[in-house]
């Protein structure tokens, strides 16, 4: 075979095997970019939904809190009186 053919050869799989590692390569990183992305708003969306509980619960313990005082004084006055 002639010489030259065979450094053209090399070359082009040489430039086959380059690109086909950079687009694997490219793939693999947007891959993961993607899981890392998922995983980010998941997690974003459940310290959200936290954040409303404790908010919530908050709110309903406080409300609770004021029904048992105000039961207490009305059970109070109603004792005073009798």
């Amino acid at each position: 075979m002639n010489i030259g053919l065979l450094v053209i050869l090399n070359s082009f799989i040489g430039v086959i095997i380059g690109a086909s590692v950079s687009i694997i390569t490219t793939l693999i990183s947007s891959k993961n970019e993607l899981r890392v992305k998922e995983l980010s708003d998941s997690f974003a969306r459940k310290e959200k939904a936290r954040s409303f509980q404790k908010e919530t619960l908050l709110v309903v313990q406080e409300n609770m809190q004021k029904s048992i005082r105000y039961m207490a004084k009305a059970y109070l006055y109603d004792k005073s009186i009798i």
